[in-house]
Order: C-alpha cells, then sequence, then structure tokens
C-alpha cells in the first residue's frame, strides 16, 4: 500500500516517503586491498519484496605519487545509526583503519535520501591538527550513535590506551583505558557502554602474548572500571584469536581458531560476577564442514562470526581454506544453551561467500552466498541465506545479484531507507475489469501476496 500511494503521488512536493527496511552487501577491500579504503559498490535487498538494489561506491583516488605502498586494511565497522521517525530512514556508517606504517584511515556516511556517501572527519586528520600521534591496529566500535576507536600503536610500535569519539562529525579524546593495547576485540552493551578485552599490551614484536585483560566503559559517566582477568587454559592465543558477543548482559569470549585436539576455549561473565566461568568448549563441525584434508595436515577451524541472540550464542565455524581458495568450505551455525551447557549444530550452509560474514536482524541470521550464475558467460554472484531462529528453517532469499561479487569478501548491514516508488501501472480498461470474474479477484489477490515475500 506504501509503494501504490508512492507512485499515484503528482508531485516531488507531494510525494510520500515510506522507509523499509534493507540489508546492504558491501565489499569489503578493493582487488588490490591497497588504501585509500572506501566503500566500494554493492547492493542492497528490500526485506519486505526481496528485490534487489544496485548501491552506487566512493572511487577511492590514486595514492600520491612516491607515496609509501601499505598493507591491507582491517575489517571495517559498519553500523547504522540515528534513528529516524520521518520516513528518511537511517544513516550508515563505514569506517576502516589501514595496517600499515601510515597513519591512514577512512570514514564515510551513507544518506539513504540521495543513496550515496560522502566523507565525514577522519581521525587521522583530527590527530594532524592537533599535535597528536595517529594510533592504528585499533578496535572500533559504534555504540548508539558515536563512533569509538580504541587504543592501537603509536609511532613506535608501543600500545596506547587512547580512546577517541566521534559524535556528530567532531572527534575528541575520551577517558583512557586502563590497560593500553592493540588489536582487541569489543562489544557494544546497549547504548550504555562497551567492553573490551584481550589484544596486547607489550611493544609490538615483544612476545606478544594475548592479554588476559577486561574492562569496561560507561558512556554516561565517561569512565573505565576493570572487570576479572579472563582465565588462563595453557599456551599464548595468537593474534586475533578471541571473538566477544553478549546475551542479556553476559559477556563471552571464545577462541576464534581450534583444532581437533585443541578444541576452542569458550568463557563467559555474567553481571554481578567476579570471576570469568569455562563454558563447553566448542565443538569440532561434525558435518561437511569439517572434511578431512587430503594431505593428512591436521585441520584448523576457524569461528568468524559470533553473534549474541536474545537467548542464545551463535558460532559459525568451517574449515580455513588456503589464501588463494576460489570457494569456501562449509560453515556451521551453532548455538550455545547456556542453561545446560551444551552446544548443539543448527544449520549448515554449504556454499558461503568467501571472507564470511554474517549479522542477526529480527532473530533471523543473514550471511552472503556464492549465487548460481544465470549463463556461461554471467560472472561471480552474490545470493543472501537466511536462517530463522524460531522455525529453525533456512533458506536463499530473492534469488542472487552480480551487483557483488561473492570472492570479495562482503560486509553486512541493514538499515532503513525510503522505499523508491513504483512505476504506475496503466489503469485497466473496462473490458479487461469486467473480464475478472469474482472467483478470479481472490487468487490474483493471493499470487500478489506470495510475490511479497511475507
Amino acid at each position: 500500500a506504501s509503494l501504490d500511494r508512492a507512485s499515484r503521488a503528482t508531485g516531488s512536493a507531494a510525494a510520500e516517503r515510506f522507509a523499509a527496511h534493507y540489508l546492504y552487501v558491501f565489499p569489503m577491500e578493493r582487488g588490490d586491498q591497497k588504501p585509500p579504503m572506501a566503500p566500494m559498490a554493492g547492493a542492497r535487498l528490500h526485506l519486505g519484496t526481496h528485490r534487489w538494489e544496485r548501491v552506487e561506491g566512493v572511487a577511492a583516488a590514486p595514492p600520491e605519487p612516491g607515496a609509501e605502498e601499505p598493507g591491507s586494511a582491517f575489517i571495517p565497522e559498519m553500523a547504522a545509526v540515528a534513528s529516524a521517525t520521518d520516513g528518511r530512514g537511517e544513516r550508515m556508517r563505514f569506517y576502516t583503519q589501514c595496517a600499515s606504517y601510515a597513519p591512514l584511515d577512512s570514514h564515510y556516511e551513507f544518506d539513504p535520501e540521495t543513496n550515496g556517501w560522502s566523507p565525514r572527519p577522519r581521525l587521522s586528520d583530527a590527530a594532524e591538527r592537533s599535535g597528536e600521534v595517529v594510533v592504528r591496529l585499533s578496535a572500533f566500535k559504534t555504540v548508539g550513535d558515536d563512533l569509538y576507536v580504541l587504543g592501537g600503536v603509536d609511532g613506535t610500535f608501543a600500545p596506547s590506551a587512547a580512546v577517541r569519539r566521534c559524535r556528530d562529525g567532531v572527534w575528541c579524546e575520551v577517558a583512557p583505558m586502563r590497560t593500553a593495547r592493540f588489536a582487541a576485540c569489543a562489544v557494544a552493551v546497549g547504548r550504555a557502554g562497551l567492553v573490551v578485552l584481550g589484544g596486547y599490551a607489550r611493544t609490538f614484536g615483544e612476545g606478544n602474548a594475548q592479554s588476559r585483560s577486561a574492562e569496561r566503559y560507561d558512556v554516561a559517566a565517561d569512565a573505565w572500571r576493570e572487570l576479572p582477568d579472563l582465565l588462563p587454559d595453557g599456551g599464548d592465543a595468537r593474534e586475533g584469536d578471541l571473538l566477544t558477543a553478549e546475551v542479556r548482559g553476559t559477556i563471552y569470549a571464545v577462541e576464534a581458531h581450534y583444532t581437533r585436539q585443541h578444541l576452542a576455549r569458550v568463557q563467559r561473565l555474567a553481571p554481578g560476577e567476579a570471576r570469568w566461568s569455562f563454558c563447553a568448549r566448542l565443538p569440532t563441525p561434525p558435518t561437511g564442514a569439517a572434511r578431512p584434508r587430503d594431505d593428512g595436515v591436521e585441520e584448523t577451524f576457524a569461528t568468524n562470526v559470533l553473534l549474541g541472540a536474545s537467548d542464545t550464542l551463535l558460532a559459525m565455524s568451517g574449515r580455513i581454506d588456503s589464501d588463494d581458495a576460489v570457494a569456501s568450505s562449509p560453515v556451521l551455525i551453532q548455538g550455545y544453551d547456556a542453561a545446560r551447557d551444551e552446544w548443539s549444530p543448527l544449520y549448515e550452509i554449504l556454499d558461503p561467500a568467501l571472507g564470511f560474514t554474517a549479522l542477526l536482524f529480527h532473530d533471523a541470521v543473514y550471511f552472503p552466498l556464492r549465487g548460481a550464475r544465470e549463463s556461461a558467460a554471467d560472472g561471480e554472484r552474490t545470493a543472501i541465506g537466511c536462517y530463522d531462529l524460531a522455525s529453525g528453517v533456512g533458506r536463499a532469499l530473492g534469488g542472487s545479484t552480480r551487483f557483488c561479487d561473492p570472492r570479495q569478501g562482503p560486509s553486512f548491514v541493514v538499515g532503513r531507507a525510503p522505499e523508491r516508488p513504483r512505476a504506475a501501472s496503466p489503469a485497466p480498461s473496462p473490458a479487461a475489469k469486467a473480464s475478472l470474474t469474482k472467483r478470479q479477484a481472490p487468487r490474483a489477490a493471493v499470487r500478489q501476496l506470495r510475490g511479497l515475500g511475507s
């Protein structure tokens, strides 16, 4: 009905705008993996009609002549911010840092009204104006409408405790963390604060065993407080080896890499508790995600995504593929039952996209798939899979799109945006109206509803 009213509007001043939820899919990095990092062209899937639309990207400026060629960038922070109620939708943020010797970061904002990106103030620009040392290898997380950049390493490769916040396009320094760290993991706890844990607390290259410390930031008080240290369990964690998520106030920490002989450690810290407690270890995927290797080398598994659902912790794991792989191994969604302290396999994704990622929205998990080609000359295509937690049913949505290449590691975000009005259909002739019998009308309505998906 909203689409029909919008399409019948007779002028731009009278046109009504109706916001709907879209799943945005953007490639995570340029093909050469070099900065400046900018949002590339992607696509969005209307979650009601399951129609695909192209979303334009930003043309990355070429590096300056003679400039050093830094390395690749971290996974960007993508978030929908500033919820609106006037039908104009939500802005979205793209922020990333380059893991290089040069202090490079990128910050863009997406306007759903114009369906385009615009540059936002960068942390490196603000730091240069104030004479500060720009950090990198930071953690970054959106809390409410604010973006926080946490720790990192400075020009001497020493860990930093600095915390920067971007609010309404202005960067400022807020209370520093109690522990200087880089490459930490962070999770937002509602709009009230965030928890940071792990990372490395010694100068880069000096025996960088992962830190076991954790702390929590209170947004209103602009203050940090210590949380209990993570429990030791023998051995040193590797870089990026921790993931964290929150379920009803309980914080979970899960090792990202594991083998059959050394299953992933899982810990949790419930509200008010004075120490972390071990949970059942994450099992090896007992499915196609754990096919034995032909060369006899012990398989290594990776948990790429950890999600906190309303009552369940979800881990999405698969076998690690080689760097030159053109297709990803199957991924298994496993759910943790805190009351029974056990993991259960929920759903296997047989054809996931490379650089696997996922998100949780309205108790459903959305993830990228390799879409079927429509012809021999057709390029790689991306499809979207959805696993409904309530029904336990998984399915593909809306076919596939050529707008995104599944080999480029898509990044996901759900945001509200105005629906584009459809072209008005020509009015039926009197003869056509007469031919539609009372018996045919309900069937036509049923077909139309099925076409809209839900």
